[in-house]
């Protein structure tokens, strides 16, 4: 069975990906030759451009596709040009072991696991040592670590060290526990945020931070306590505390430091700016701390003005503006630092600096006044990318005159929608709206998935009803999971909708997918018995 994918719209109509990175081309391409197991195409593009190993369309890397399609040479190839092994699926959470198990990639699997023991101690799974640190369970996680002292630094299935499960609960105990055990008190993991969370925290800047950006921790308490424990103070640490004594005696020994990048992706500029830390801000600055360096792969731009903007810390935005911060920089889920400002006045100063707010703002914050102005003064500002954000966000935010706004200038949803496709069907009223106005009742995204099937793995069985309604196809194949509607109920225990759908036409199974990728399959894989019971012959 064979199901290309759908070239998205944002890499096509711009000469760089959002994030001013890469061509988008490059994007394309590096993604194609990794699902294609293409090597030698591989090899060209990261040979002219080491970083494309990084590239990503939402939220899906090379290193995905080529474990994915089970393309070892093109696996092995990706990972020592530095692919992120901590990768997981936007659908399902799954990590890259997983992904190659579902599959029957078993030398793929074989691979990824020495890899992951070599990189990260660990074999693919959460071991025992790691629920009880999660639960703090002193006693637990003592007779544990007397019986193998070397469980102090296991990795758990993303690397994730039970030191960084002791700081996510906030136990002195049980970090004093693992030290003393020999756990290393620097060593990186991904952070204790499922989602949202990175690699290369250190257990010190997880106390600080939940996320590479967003979220604060702020566990000043732990942060000290780890010190104390011989944890490095980097000038990006000591920036978050406000140790000015302590920033100023790292930059005399080397100024190149007031642009330090932790191993999470922070800097000391924005770890003092998001914390209104003004002397530090300025220390920095004149050190020659450079406000728009990016910050992990999140905040190409930087975060330092974003964050003093969000949280309202008006005279250091001031200066990192004057410094050359870019007010239109945007951040990941997050936009740019003028249209996240606090409010009015915070807003006003970005804009003498040359801030914008796009219509995607506009239409978030329901600014009908701005959007039928930008309709009536600029009608050609709404392409089929400004289009598609406009309809998502607004349905997203519950808009129903901008949604009923943009329908009467005549706009419609594109046919391929990837950015925020969930977003349409979050309202069923206006759902119901945007597909009597010719919106597709099986919409694909770049891989094919449908809003049943995005609706089947939540189980929302009155949607999908409205869908079919409409027409939508009950037994589309998606390209990710290579199965249908059902296979994605069926994988994410929806056993109502189970129900449901065997008894609306869609089919138990599918004559064209492998085994592996049949409704029952999924369901068999994840545990989940009473599915696998309706749905087996």
């Amino acid at each position: 069975m064979t199901i290309e994918l759908i070239k998205p719209i944002e890499l096509t109509a711009q000469d760089k990906d959002w994030t001013d990175t890469w061509r988008s081309d490059d994007v394309w391409a590096v993604l194609n030759a990794a699902r294609d197991g293409d090597a030698a195409t591989l090899r060209a593009l990261l040979t002219r451009d080491p970083t494309l190993v990084r590239a990503e369309y939402w939220y899906t890397p090379p290193l995905h596709f080529a474990v994915r399609e089970g393309h070892l040479e093109a696996v092995k190839l990706i990972v020592e040009a530095g692919g992120d092994l901590t990768h997981r699926s936007l659908h399902g959470g799954e990590t890259l072991l997983q992904i190659a198990e579902d599959r029957d990639r078993d030398d793929v699997a074989q691979y990824l696991r020495g890899e992951l023991e070599r990189h990260a101690g660990s074999d693919g799974t959460r071991h025992a040592i790691h629920e009880a640190v999660a639960n703090d369970d002193l006693s637990g996680a003592q007779e544990l670590l007397r019986a193998d002292p070397s469980l102090s630094d296991r990795g758990d299935a993303l690397g994730r060290r039970p030191l960084h499960l002791a700081v996510d609960t906030g136990s002195q105990a049980m970090v004093d526990l693992l030290l003393r055990h020999g756990a290393d008190v620097d060593g990186a993991g991904f952070s204790a945020e499922e989602r949202l969370g990175g690699d290369g925290f250190r257990p010190i800047t997880l106390a600080l931070w939940h996320t590479p950006y967003w979220r604060q921790r702020n566990d000043y308490a732990m942060v000290r306590h780890l010190l104390a424990r011989g944890a490095r103070y980097t000038i990006t640490v000591a920036a978050a505390l406000g140790d000015a004594e302590r920033l100023r005696e790292v930059l005399a020994q080397d100024k190149a430091l007031a642009n330090d990048l932790e191993s999470c992706g922070k800097r000391p500029l924005s770890a003092a700016a998001e914390r209104g830390h003004g002397e530090i801000v300025d220390v920095l600055l004149d050190a020659g701390a450079d406000p728009t360096l990016p910050e992990g792969p999140m905040c190409p731009h930087g975060n330092a003005l974003w964050s003093a903007a969000r949280f309202g810390h008006a005279a250091i935005a001031e200066r990192l503006l004057a410094a050359g911060a870019d007010p239109n920089g945007y951040m990941e889920s997050s936009g740019t630092p003028t249209g996240s400002a606090k409010d009015a006045d915070m807003r006003a100063l970005l804009y003498r600096y040359g801030g914008r707010v796009g219509i995607d703002q506009h239409v978030h914050e329901g600014g009908i006044d701005a959007v039928a102005a930008l309709l009536d003064a600029k009608p050609e500002l709404f392409d089929e990318i400004r289009t598609t954000e406009a309809f998502t966000l607004a349905v997203s935010a519950g808009h129903e005159a901008i949604v009923r706004l943009l329908l009467a200038r005549g706009l419609r949803v594109p046919p391929v929608v990837t950015y925020c496709q969930s977003y349409l069907w979050r309202s069923a009223d206006l759902a119901r709206l945007l597909l009597a106005h010719g919106m597709d009742a099986s919409l694909p995204n770049w891989q094919r998935v449908t809003p049943l099937h995005n609706l089947a793995a939540n189980g929302d069985i009155d949607k999908a009803k409205l869908f079919l309604e409409f027409g939508a196809d009950a037994n589309a194949v998606d390209e990710e999971y290579r199965t249908s509607p059902l296979g994605w109920a069926a994988r994410t225990g929806q056993a109502d909708f189970v129900r449901f759908a065997l008894g609306h036409g869609f089919e138990p199974s599918l004559p064209s997918a492998p085994d592996w990728a049949q409704p029952v399959s999924w369901a068999r894989r994840r545990g989940h018995a009473a599915i696998v019971g309706m749905l087996a012959p």
